[in-house]
């Protein structure tokens, strides 16, 4: 049985990873927030106007959801059993007569995007927006097929601006433009994450598309079909299917919208959130019986950065080992905005951790150098999954003078509020800090003493969680202490009279 949606609710179910939520919830009202707050696979079964229909989100909220994509028994095996599915290598693209995802036809007025239970994200947003939907497009030179996250503003439902980010996409969408032809486009919505993790590679494939690397990750025979309406292959197995095109000139308002950086930046040529951009025109939505919704929720901590991030991670990983680095884990961790890169390993000589930190700040064809403002190496016994630790390291490691580099006037991602606009072009500039704060192996007994880290007796042995009657663990929501503009206002001892 090919993996699916619908297996991977059915695992993490075994794995206790599912909050349910049987009361009703409100896509444009509270559904974004409910979403925010939790951190396992969330499933609302009552969506306010949308009877029926069953909406799911946080697939991939954390490690210890990506542990139930890979089967991990551990948190720090997850990227090297991804890295283990990119070495696997591209699979055959099978093409089947049909599949799930036909079972229902919508066409004509019926192909309307609004019939479906689309979210508000964020309470500044345009309206509502499809953020879980892979876009998947041909090069018309060379037959490949490329994938992106268009963020897809629901607008009236058939005619939908959406951003452009992948840079791979804005070339075809410009070889299509320079024919005056429509780029046909598919979008899918709802699948196994690992299908998720695939649209999202960013890894030098010349000869196919990146859902052809699923296969290796899963480990097992993957299959598509071909749209009804445009000549685009889609994932047989999927929730929901829409077929549409994006006519050649045409550009729209669109924004404001919340994106993964916590703020309502958008590209170089937006005022007040709000930019030209391309439409796609709704042609036809095919889906499953009973289909499930899969919601991306945008804000900070939530999946919308892991799908972005995981590859990265693994192709990061990859590259450290192939380069000799003893190399532990990667993390890319949602506090950090996707601008910040963790490495944990083992340095054995001085440069070790120069080189690995020069490697997490490269193009290498990926999107992670753009991404990456900060990359910081620490040591095996530091937890990058947590932020205190890491900045102890930064605080008791790091000799700031000696052990961090700043590389100015690098491209940065257009939607990154601490880097400069320029003017016409797709990337911001900004720059990269590389932080070095890792220890070598001690050479005496007295950096022995400097380098061993003191914990309270019993650490590891007892846990509080033991001891305490209905204990639960801290939360790592975000709080919002005070609104922007009061944050914004004026210090009044600085001029402005005190109340």
């Amino acid at each position: 049985m090919a993996s699916d949606l619908r297996s991977f609710i059915a695992d993490a179910e075994a794995a206790g990873m599912v909050d349910d939520v049987s009361k009703e919830v409100d896509p444009v009202g509270n559904l974004a927030a409910l979403a925010d707050e939790s951190d396992r696979l969330i499933r609302f079964k009552n969506v306010a106007g949308f009877e029926g229909w069953t909406v799911v989100s946080n697939l991939v909220q954390n490690r210890e959801m990506e542990q139930v994509v890979f089967g991990c028994s551990s948190k720090s095996d997850v990227v090297g059993a991804l890295a283990q599915g990119f070495d696997r290598g591209p699979s055959e693209h099978k093409v089947v007569n049909t599949g799930p995802v036909k079972d229902v036809v919508w066409e004509g007025d019926d192909a309307d995007l609004r019939r479906l239970p689309v979210a508000k994200h964020s309470e500044l947003d345009g309206g509502p927006y499809l953020g879980s939907a892979v876009g998947i497009v041909v090069d018309p030179e060379t037959g490949v097929y490329n994938t992106t996250w268009p963020r897809t503003q629901l607008g009236d439902g058939k005619n939908c601006p959406f951003l452009i980010y992948s840079p791979h996409v804005h070339q075809i969408a410009a070889k299509y433009a320079m024919r005056n032809e429509a780029m046909p486009m598919a979008l899918y919505i709802g699948h196994h994450p690992a299908w998720d993790i695939g649209a999202s590679i960013s890894i030098h494939h010349p000869k196919c598309g990146e859902l052809d690397y699923v296969g290796g990750i899963l480990n097992e025979e993957t299959r598509f079909v071909k749209c009804d309406t445009i000549d685009v292959d889609v994932p047989a197995d999927a929730e929901i299917v829409v077929e549409g095109e994006v006519p050649a000139g045409a550009l729209v308002d669109e924004g404001p919208f919340g994106n993964y950086c916590g703020t309502y930046a958008s590209g170089p040529m937006a005022r007040n959130g709000v930019g030209k951009a391309p439409v796609f025109k709704v042609k036809r939505v095919t889906m499953r019986k009973d289909p499930i919704f899969r919601h991306l929720q945008s804000t900070v901590w939530t999946e919308h950065q892991r799908l972005a991030v995981l590859p990265n991670e693994a192709n990061l990983f990859i590259a450290l080992r192939e380069m000799g680095i003893n190399v532990h884990d990667v993390h890319i961790p949602n506090w950090g905005g996707c601008g910040l890169t963790l490495i944990r390993m083992s340095p054995s000589a001085p440069g070790d951790a120069q080189d690995a930190l020069l490697k997490a700040s490269e193009w290498a064809n990926t999107t992670l150098s753009f991404m990456s403002h900060v990359a910081v190496a620490v040591n095996k016994d530091v937890n990058i999954y947590d932020a205190r630790d890491v900045l102890w390291a930064m605080t008791i490691r790091t000799n700031w003078s000696n052990d961090t580099t700043v590389v100015p006037n690098t491209r940065s991602s257009p939607l990154m509020p601490g880097a400069e606009k320029v003017k016409g072009a797709m990337f911001r500039l900004g720059s990269k800090a590389l932080v070095d704060a890792t220890c070598l192996p001690p050479r005496d007994e007295s950096e022995w003493w400097d380098t061993n880290r003191a914990w309270p007796l019993g650490h590891g042995s007892a846990r509080l969680k033991d001891y305490v009657d209905d204990y639960s663990p801290a939360s790592t929501s975000m709080e919002r202490i005070v609104g922007f503009d009061e944050a914004m206002a004026t210090n009044p001892g600085k001029g402005q009279a005190a109340e």
